[in-house]
């Protein structure tokens, strides 16, 4: 990744602010506890804000051939035949 910048634990939590900021310029923030990374923070992709679309092309066959003709009530139908009585 490039860009990358890396922060400890106690450096996140004392400059957060600054942090943020470098977030929001782009750059990507890698949270270090004893040298080992445990944490990233990426910006929000563009497309997160919900104005991205699914495909569902495809998906009623999807669904035909693991169903069949079953007419399911609710998920909790569909949940409880997954689960098979556990």
């Amino acid at each position: 990744m490039c860009n990358m910048k890396t922060v400890t634990i106690r450096e996140a939590q004392h400059n957060l602010s600054q942090v943020l900021h470098a977030v929001e310029a782009g750059e990507v923030v890698e949270i270090l506890r004893r040298k080992t990374p445990i944490a990233r923070i990426v910006p929000i992709d563009e497309r997160s804000d919900g104005s991205h679309t699914v495909d569902w092309k495809g998906h009623g066959k999807q669904m035909a051939s693991i169903w069949g003709e079953t007419i399911i009530a609710s998920s909790d139908v569909v949940l409880d035949d997954l689960r098979g009585g556990r």
